[in-house]
């Protein structure tokens, strides 16, 4: 029953204009940017003072949590959307009636709404790669095209702050039914998250922060900075 529910849902945000918009301007904003970055439209402001390529783990792991932090705001939307459109209209109750359990009732949604995110996600990482290798493009500053730089931040980074995000958002809208609520969680978690990131230079001790920052962000930052 749970793949059913999960196949129909992922099925259904597939008829959505909002799914392809949501993914076409991911893709168009990071194709832009990783043009910019190395060059594409002004060869003579790229700079290669830099030992660490864009193309790199690390690299990879800037410009792709610049863009899921843009994701992040649509997950109310998208993992709360899943569960909040049957409370909408009313066929949760006709759901329960069919020989499921609620767990995998709210598990496949909540599955759906996380795959929707990743591909959108997914769309920016290819968006980047593709701006790595327009034409114009500083070779300097890109090195050999490696998976492991795309797939390391992604499963360490992306995959457990999807979750996060997503789980709390989902259960916000699944007890309270209130996809705005979520909204609200999602904004004041990334204004911390760059709180906690703007304060870093300035404290002697951070390892408070960096452990309780719950996305990771802070302490990674901390780290590559160092």
């Amino acid at each position: 029953m749970f793949s059913i529910i999960y196949l129909h849902e992922i099925k259904t945000w597939f008829k959505k204009p909002a799914f392809y918009i949501y993914a076409g301007i991911m893709f168009l904003l990071s194709i832009g940017l990783s043009a910019l970055a190395v060059g594409v439209f002004d060869s003579d402001n790229a700079t290669v003072t830099s030992a660490i390529k864009l193309n790199s783990a690390v690299g990879i792991y800037g410009l792709l949590g610049f863009f899921a932090i843009f994701t992040y705001l649509l997950i109310p939307s998208i993992i709360g959307g899943t569960i909040q459109r049957d409370f909408k209209n009313n066929t949760h109750y006709v759901l329960y009636s069919y020989p499921l359990t609620k767990v995998n009732y709210l598990f496949a949604k909540f599955c759906a709404g996380m795959t929707i995110t990743l591909l959108i996600i997914i769309a920016s990482a290819i968006g980047i790669t593709l701006g790595f290798y327009l034409p114009g493009a500083n070779a300097d500053l890109v090195g050999p095209f490696k998976i492991m730089n795309y797939l390391q931040p992604f499963l360490v980074y992306i995959i457990p702050n999807v979750f996060f995000y997503g789980a709390i958002v989902f259960a916000i809208t699944a007890f309270l039914r209130n996809v705005n609520i979520g909204f609200m969680f999602v904004l004041v978690m990334i204004i911390l998250q760059f709180a906690a990131q703007s304060s870093l230079p300035t404290m002697d001790d951070t390892y408070w922060v960096e452990l309780l920052e719950p996305t990771g962000d802070s302490a990674t930052y901390n780290q590559i900075r160092d």
